[in-house]
């Protein structure tokens, strides 16, 4: 289990200063993310996506596009937006959906590697199977699963389909 915290908790000497813990099926601490080690510091995680074995995530206030997995982080370059609240993974493709003002429900594609910055590609707009726009729904990421909620309701979507209304229409 992943907990990741935001800037009211990171004064605290546990797991919580340190932004982003990781737990054993017993709720003990089996990593906590590295302070003083040249990464970008973690005053909250803006967005958190566990797939498999690694978290992905995007802190607040470098705005870094990282992964975890067993002790190590990666550091896969800055993101192109600085308030994406949600991220989708699969392989290289990942795609940010942004959290702030008018753009609120825009999905970036991005394409990373060891080797370049994060490639940043055509963005669409979220929206319900109605064409309405997505104001009010509770957004949690899976991998490349984008499940959204309001009320009783539930929304599905994933990186694929995003890709392919991005790559189609475009915002």
């Amino acid at each position: 289990m992943w907990a990741s915290y935001f800037d009211e908790a990171m004064g605290g000497c546990g797991p919580e200063g340190h932004g982003l813990a990781r737990f054993n099926s017993d709720l003990t601490v089996d990593w906590v993310y590295p302070l003083n080690s040249g990464l970008p510091y973690i005053s909250d995680c803006y967005s958190l996506n566990v797939a498999s074995e690694t978290a992905y995530f995007c802190p607040y206030t470098h705005f870094h596009i990282l992964s975890a997995t067993g002790s190590q982080v990666t550091d896969w370059g800055p993101s192109p937006y600085r308030s994406a609240h949600h991220l989708l993974r699969r392989g290289p493709d990942l795609a940010l959906i942004r959290g702030w003002g008018p753009e609120y429900d825009v999905a970036t594609m991005l394409r990373i590697s060891r080797d370049d910055q994060p490639q940043l590609g055509a963005q669409c707009r979220v929206v319900l199977p109605d064409g309405m726009e997505t104001r009010g729904l509770q957004y949690i990421t899976r991998g490349g699963e984008l499940h959204a909620f309001i009320r009783s309701t539930w929304y599905h979507t994933d990186l694929d389909s995003l890709s392919t209304a991005a790559a189609g229409t475009g915002v």
